[in-house]
């Protein structure tokens, strides 16, 4: 699968989770897949930030052993997949630097 269908794909996936604020985990799941191939792939280094961010999101959601936590732990991430949501755009569209690297900022925002 080619680097812009896989960015594609998970801007689908998050762009459902933010309308409906749930996820599911074979859903979750996918979008570990498709962000782990991702990362494998060379693309533009000012997004590896945005990148980590979303597959922290992600693992953090398989973690999950309940419902109710998935459906809280997606809702709590609302302003985030937002913002993922823009910056994989930017990417697509080959844009420049996003995010301070998601190493230098220890995961804060997650």
């Amino acid at each position: 699968m080619e680097k812009d269908e896989m960015i594609q794909q998970v801007r689908a996936i998050l762009k459902e989770q933010l309308k409906t604020k749930d996820a599911g985990n074979g859903q979750m799941r996918e979008l570990d897949d498709l962000l782990s191939s991702l990362r494998e792939k060379h693309f533009n280094a000012n997004f590896s930030g945005t990148v980590e961010e979303i597959h922290a999101y992600t693992k953090t959601a398989l973690e999950t052993n309940s419902k109710d936590k998935l459906q809280a732990h997606v809702e709590h991430h609302h302003l985030n997949l937002s913002r993922w949501l823009e910056e994989l755009n930017l990417l697509k569209a080959g844009g420049g630097a996003v995010t301070i690297d998601y190493e230098q900022r220890k995961g804060r925002e997650i």
